[in-house]
């Protein structure tokens, strides 16, 4: 148990969002990451990528080191552009994989010796360390659900959750 109960939530959210996302790309290629889907949006490695980059960003301000620079970031951050083939730059899906999960880990393991004091401080003029913590997790959660699509834009037809 965290330090904190409010830690405790972000620490159960972290970890629902890693449960989902991990059964909704089990048993995907890394081709089928790539498949771009016919409207507006973004390839499954992108998004996954771009949670990493969302994810490192949050380490940051944890006082971690990231599992992401800035190399990754011009490939995955907001409105970079699709990866719309292999040709496009990307990451191989195990890296992105191991990626996430690594920062998952240092993430969570941060937020159980973290003090609501911590989570109270500024980060800036106009948010505290937990508003941080919680948008992270909700822009996580919002692309979460873009994997259910993904997954089925692959041929399979099956429900994961």
């Amino acid at each position: 148990m965290a330090n904190s109960k409010r830690a405790d939530g972000y620490i159960h959210l972290l970890g629902v969002n890693g449960h989902v996302i991990q059964r909704q790309l089990d048993g995907l290629s890394h081709d089928d990451t790539l498949l771009q889907p016919d409207m507006r949006g973004n390839c499954a490695n992108w998004i996954l990528g771009h949670i990493n980059v969302s994810r490192s960003s949050l380490m940051e301000r944890l006082g971690l080191e990231p599992v992401w620079g800035e190399t990754a970031a011009a490939i995955y951050a907001h409105d970079t552009p699709p990866i719309t083939d292999a040709t496009c730059p990307h990451f191989p899906l195990e890296q992105l994989m191991a990626d996430f999960t690594a920062a998952g880990e240092q993430i969570i393991a941060r937020l159980e010796t973290i003090s609501d004091e911590e989570l109270d401080a500024d980060i800036s003029e106009t948010n505290i360390l937990a508003g941080s913590v919680s948008f992270t997790i909700w822009h996580e959660a919002y692309h979460v659900g873009q994997f259910e699509y993904l997954r089925q834009l692959t041929g399979v037809d099956d429900k994961v959750i």
